[in-house]
């Protein structure tokens, strides 16, 4: 089998060659742990990327299979925009009533287009085309924020010099106002952005696979996005009992 695992340690990491397709060989892993038994199989959770890597994994299953082979669960975590697919798959693990739905990606930037009008410059018009501009630049920073999970503290350290360009100035004043107000106006919707809430899907995820580990086999394979609470997830896949973490091409 082209898989390497990292010896000495707990936690069960494999690494896939370069040039070896990784969904053949963890398809291959798979079927080996559970000695070709369907309803072994069956038990499996796959955490995978994305769609693409779904399809995939599936495709690769779908070539071993024998007769009556039944899939695994697979679970795509890597893809921001996969909040909506990932949601159902993952809020039974958590308790749903503490979780704020996430809100729709028009009204997300109805709201940020909002917010660019009223809080512009002093004397400065804005057509509602420039704003809905500028929404979607905002939207696409505050994923990149959540993601990394950097808080407003981060920007209220920033030293401003005083030889930058105004109109950088304004912009961040103009930063220090509505993401403070864009997050006022998700809590009295209670609602939450894409990325906040996968980031709270996923960290309680962590938190239930190590309070009650599964007794199926959890094979967490190619997830490479540094983002920190995928990271956590995969920290403790690596650890439980019945958990394997699959990725390509790393050294061990």
């Amino acid at each position: 089998m082209p898989l390497t695992e990292r010896p000495a340690i707990r936690a069960q990491v494999y690494s896939v060659p370069f040039g070896v397709d990784l969904s053949e060989a963890t398809a291959a892993l798979v079927l080996q742990k559970c000695n070709d038994d369907p309803l072994q199989i069956s038990t499996v959770t796959l955490l995978l990327p994305n769609n693409r890597a779904v399809k995939a994994m599936t495709e690769a299953f779908v070539r071993r299979a024998k007769p009556g082979l039944l899939l695994p669960r697979m679970v795509a975590v890597g893809d921001l925009s996969l909040d909506e697919s990932i949601g159902p798959m993952l809020d039974p693990l958590a308790d749903d009533a503490t979780i704020f739905p996430v809100i729709a990606p028009a009204a997300r930037l109805m709201l940020l287009a909002q917010l660019v009008a009223k809080h512009r410059p002093m004397g400065q018009d804005i057509s509602p085309a420039e704003a809905l501009r500028l929404a979607r630049h905002l939207a696409e920073m505050i994923d990149e924020l959540e993601i990394e999970q950097v808080g407003m503290e981060a920007f209220r350290d920033i030293e401003i010099e005083a030889d930058l360009q105004s109109h950088w100035q304004s912009s961040y004043g103009q930063l220090m106002t509505i993401l403070p107000a864009y997050r006022n106006a998700l809590a009295a919707k209670q609602m939450l952005g894409p990325s906040e809430r996968r980031n709270i899907l996923l960290d309680r995820l962590s938190t239930r696979l190590r309070e009650n580990p599964p007794t199926g086999l959890f094979v967490a394979a190619g997830i490479t996005t540094a983002a920190k609470a995928v990271a956590r997830v995969l920290a403790t896949v690596a650890k439980l009992p019945t958990g394997i973490v699959v990725l390509p091409g790393v050294d061990l």
